[in-house]
């Protein structure tokens, strides 16, 4: 007597090895093998599916299939998803996907039948039975295929990528459906699959995407930090120094760096170090000239680029860095130049009394 764990088991195992007799996935190894194989197919029936968006307003999505007849186009389907605020690409290429079964069901197809899809990932997932956003939309294609194709009924249905922009006949039909489906345009809800049916026969309201939410929010958040950014007085110098901020480049450049030494890099990005310059605009410094060579105001472009007082340790740096040690946006924003600025800062030890050693921690392979 089997348990409920080593039926459910068997069946996918059984499940698993029927798809493969009657449903082959297949992907080419480039956009011009994929033309070529599309060129030279020999499959009675032929259909292409697509999910696309728009980006007019909030942005939109849609899904949608074709049924080619040769390189007419015989019978689509179409079916908004809702915003991307809501949605995901991805989702529309599925229900692209389930459109597509439902058109050869519809159309009484036989034989042998073919599926182009232009998404890479929703091919590999349709053999795939792990928990993924938008799986339960895989798992209505997988009961449209039972339906279309039964248990040793003979047919079969190759299911090939097919890239877009291409000049393939059927994928471009089906990109120009799902651009409407975005727009808005869903077919008539009694012509579509009942698993994009209400009980109303009016196209269904797929469930909210978590995923969807998710980067939505992200969004949300750099936009916000954008505006912050862009309303700082301090926004023009940091432009200066790294034009993508705020973005992921600074965390990527501090990310091995202990908080101390990415504070200190931070300062330095935005003029807000302790050198006398800063130090005197906020009334900590009764001068901001520099007070190893008292010839200049000690701004951080003169700490690491020109004053005299630190000519040996510069001479370090730029051995190391070669013409990158003589700009600021350089040593403050390149990866590469990062670690030798802060071991240029660790031996002048200017800024010992208030930061301590800020030598960047040794990389592995220099033991």
């Amino acid at each position: 007597m089997l348990s409920l764990l080593e039926r459910l088991r068997w069946e996918n195992q059984h499940d698993i090895h029927r798809r493969e007799a009657d449903v082959e996935a297949h992907i080419a190894h480039s956009a011009e093998e994929a033309i070529i194989e599309d060129e030279v197919a020999a499959e009675e029936w032929r259909v292409y599916s697509d999910g696309s968006a728009v980006e007019e307003g909030v942005g939109s999505l849609g899904g949608a299939a074709v049924l080619m007849g040769g390189e007419e186009e015989v019978m689509e389907r179409r079916f908004y998803l809702g915003t991307r605020k809501e949605h995901t690409v991805y989702e529309g290429e599925i229900v692209g996907m389930i459109l597509a079964v439902h058109l050869l069901r519809e159309a009484g197809a036989g034989g042998t039948m073919a599926l182009g899809v232009d998404n890479q990932a929703a091919i590999k997932a349709t053999g795939a039975f792990n928990s993924q956003p938008g799986h339960y939309l895989m798992d209505l294609f997988h009961d449209d295929l039972r339906k279309l194709l039964p248990e040793n009924d003979g047919r079969k249905l190759v299911i090939r990528w097919s890239p877009g922009h291409v000049d393939i006949p059927g994928n471009e039909a089906a990109d120009k459906r799902a651009k409407e489906a975005a727009r808005g345009e869903s077919s008539a809800g009694p012509s579509l699959p009942l698993s994009l049916q209400s009980r109303l026969k009016l196209p269904t309201t797929l469930p909210i995407s978590k995923s969807a939410t998710r980067q939505h929010f992200q969004d949300k958040l750099k936009e916000e930090a954008t505006q912050v950014m862009r309303a700082s007085p301090r926004h023009t110098h940091l432009q200066s120094i790294d034009p993508s901020a705020p973005s992921k480049h600074y965390a990527s450049i501090t990310a091995t760096l202990p908080r101390r030494r990415s504070s200190l890099l931070f300062q330095f990005r935005s003029a807000h170090t302790p050198l006398n310059k800063h130090l005197f605009r906020i009334a900590r410094s009764q001068s901001a000239i520099c007070p190893k060579c008292n010839d200049a105001q000690e701004s951080v472009h003169h700490f690491l680029i020109k004053c005299p007082a630190y000519t040996r340790q510069r001479n370090l740096l730029r051995h190391k860095l070669g013409a990158r040690a003589n700009h600021v946006k350089n040593l403050l924003n390149d990866p590469k130049c990062v670690k030798p600025m802060l071991e240029f800062v660790a031996r002048t030890r200017r800024l010992e009394t208030v930061f301590g050693d800020v030598s960047p921690p040794k990389d592995k392979d220099e033991g």
